[in-house]
This record gives C-alpha cells, sequence and structure tokens, in this order.
C-alpha cells in the first residue's frame, strides 16, 4: 500500500508544480504573465524533481531508475566520457 501511496503523491507533487507554473505563466493578472519558456522548463524540472523525491521517500520503488539513469549521466558528463 506503501508503493501506491508513494505513487500518487509524487504525481500529485509533480501535476500540482506542473499545472501551477502553467497557470502562472498564462493568467492575466499574474505577476509572471509571459515569462518565457525558461520558467516553464525550470517549473515542470523542479516538480518532476520534487516529485521523485516524495515518491521515492514514501517508499514507491519504480522511481530509483529514473535516479540511477540521472546519477549515471551526471557522472558521464563531469568525468567527459559522454
Amino acid at each position: 500500500m506503501t508503493n501506491l501511496f508513494g505513487e500518487f503523491f509524487g504525481t500529485l507533487v509533480l501535476i500540482s508544480f506542473g499545472c501551477g507554473v502553467n497557470a502562472n505563466l498564462t493568467l492575466e493578472k499574474s505577476y509572471a504573465k509571459g515569462a518565457g519558456w525558461i520558467c516553464t522548463t525550470a517549473g515542470w524540472a523542479f516538480g518532476v524533481m520534487i516529485g521523485a523525491f516524495a515518491a521515492i521517500s514514501l517508499g514507491a520503488p519504480q522511481a530509483e531508475p529514473m535516479f540511477g539513469a540521472c546519477l549515471a549521466f551526471l557522472f558521464c558528463r563531469a568525468t567527459n566520457l559522454v
């Protein structure tokens, strides 16, 4: 049951951050109206990161291979293997 709750809560956080940043960039009276693609990308990236951390902390093992792949990519980039 904790796997299911972890996946649900991680997805909830991801969608909340993603939709929140999209609403912030498109609503007329928002301070970030028309801020550009970099704000959208950063908002979704933080949503993915925080959602994955939430899912892993609540015991969802499906998110762990994603972190393994990301860490391998960052290691290869840091050591100029890619």
